[in-house]
This record gives C-alpha cells, structure tokens and sequence, in this order.
C-alpha cells in the first residue's frame, strides 16, 4: 500500500510547493475551487422537533451531532451536506446503542466519515489549528 499524500498545508511548510510548484498546480486548484463552495449549514430542518414531541429527544441529539462535526467541514456540496446528514444518523446509533453495533453498520459509519474528511488522516485538525479534534488518538 502507499504512503498517503501529503496535504497542501505541510507541503508549503517543507518548501516543496515553492520548489516544484508545477508539480502541484492542479491540487491547488482543486483546493481552490473547493474554497468557493457554499458553507455546510444549520443541521436539516426535519431534525428540528421540540424535545416534548416524539422523536425530540433524538432530534436534539442528532443536532448536537452535526453541531460538533459541520464547523470541521466548512465548506462543500450538497453531496457532502447529505454525507455528513448520514453521518450523524449513524453515529448516533453508535451513541445510544451501548456497545452493540454490527461490523458492518461500524465500516459504513467509517466509509462516510473517510467521505467527509472525518477518517484522522494526514491534515487532520489543521482547520481548528492544529490541535487534532475529535480524531487525535486514532491517527
């Protein structure tokens, strides 16, 4: 298997992009259309239901989901937006499922986490200043 790629933050720290910057011109561009994106958003509107209500109890803490994973993900497409809404969809089965979860529901809530950029790779943490986030230890 090969090594991961570096992202476009440590490639300008070690000089490699002022080096070769034809090298890396279309990774750059690509990070650059990527910024012209719309933000992610507020958590989708069917989420909010009042905790009295049924299912509100669930809503609140499907929002709280998104809460602490939408400002790690600052800008994408819509694709992105339903990929995060899947997301917190199955992490909060993981949540209240105690220790129960099948194998297969765990390598999907980690497919769509590698799809959002939530998977602790190389970069991770780099928005929030470097500190890591909530994927520190996995990495």
């Amino acid at each position: 298997m090969s090594r991961p790629r570096k992202d476009l933050h440590e490639l300008e720290l070690s000089g490699a992009i002022a080096k070769n910057p034809q090298r890396y011109r279309d990774r750059i561009a690509q990070a650059e259309t990527e910024a012209d994106l719309p933000p992610i958003g507020p958590s989708p509107e069917r989420w909010n239901v009042p905790e009295a209500e049924v299912g509100g109890r669930a809503c609140a803490m499907l929002r709280s989901i998104w809460d602490e994973f939408a400002p790690q993900i600052p800008r994408g497409t819509p694709m992105k937006r339903a990929l995060l809404e899947m997301f917190c969809e199955s992490m909060y089965k993981f949540r209240t499922s105690g220790t129960y979860m099948k194998t297969s529901e765990k390598a999907y809530m980690l497919q769509l986490a590698k799809a959002i950029g939530q998977d602790g790779a190389v970069g991770a943490g780099k928005q929030d200043g470097g500190n890591g986030g909530p994927w520190t230890g996995f990495e």
